[in-house]
């Protein structure tokens, strides 16, 4: 039980030392995003057009498309893609 302690307060020590690694990297498709809601809601066709397909925008097959269509991570792609789709198209899958 100890240890199942030490271990969870160890990786809640490290949530800052994330959080603050994420806070500095800038993203510029975000911004893009935030200054123009256009491109969100390109980005919310092409999520539309996975969805008809079958295709959810969570999946990894869908994010490897995001990713490669804006040159992001996969990481990026599955920020980018929840962002879009919580704030702009919420009735994507």
């Amino acid at each position: 039980m100890l240890s199942l302690c030490l271990a969870g307060a160890l990786s809640l020590s490290l949530v800052p030392s994330l959080i603050s690694a994420v806070e500095a990297r800038p993203s510029v498709l975000l911004d893009t995003i935030k200054d123009d809601p256009g491109t969100a809601e390109v980005l919310c066709a092409d999520f539309n057009a996975l969805n008809e397909k079958g295709v959810r925008v969570h999946e990894r097959e869908s994010l490897e498309i995001t990713a490669r269509r804006h040159q992001l991570s996969q990481l990026d792609a599955e920020i980018l893609t929840t962002y879009v789709v919580g704030l702009y198209c919420p009735n994507v899958r």
